[in-house]
């Protein structure tokens, strides 16, 4: 956004005033609102909650002008750029929904902190090869003699599994 902000020049090029209005109220969002994602992307950096609603804010009101930008371009004929507005703009507006959604979790949430795993141990789970199947013999004993599959076909219970019961 900044880099096209700063590279064209902001001034209507239509006999509109409301068009050429737009386009200078377009390119200064491009400018101001490319700074302020730069800033709102360094808040969320550093962990802040208030970098999510800074974020719905400045994403927002720029997807707002860019469509209103974009739909203007309908009184003098629309162009590329005005159809790459609309559909950057509605973009914008997409993602700015995206952080309110995510700054409504985290008021459920401790914010940073739902992050942070806890520090109370978890149990490893268990490895389903290490089950042992009482029919089986243990490891120091010879194999059965009419074979691992018939052994374990002689199962009458519920065969082994790897849940924490």
């Amino acid at each position: 956004m900044l880099f096209f902000g700063w590279m064209y020049a902001a001034e209507g090029i239509s006999a509109s005033p409301f068009f050429n209005a737009m386009v200078a109220i377009f390119y200064w969002t491009l400018r101001v609102g490319g700074a302020l994602m730069w800033v709102v992307a360094g808040i969320c950096y550093l962990g802040s909650r208030a970098g999510l609603l800074a974020d719905v804010i400045v994403t927002g009101t720029s997807g707002v002008i860019m469509v209103v930008y974009g739909l203007s371009g309908i009184t003098v004929g629309l162009g590329i750029n005005q159809i790459l507005a609309i559909v950057f703009g509605a973009t914008l507006i997409h993602a700015a929904r995206g952080s309110f959604a995510v700054y409504r979790i985290s008021e459920k949430s401790q914010w940073p902190s739902a992050a942070v795993p806890s520090s109370a141990p978890v149990a490893a789970p268990i490895h389903p090869a290490s089950i042992h199947p009482p029919t089986l013999p243990n490891e120091d004993e010879p194999p059965p003699p009419e074979g691992f599959l018939a052994a374990l076909a002689r199962e009458d219970d519920e065969p082994p599994s790897a849940s924490y019961e």
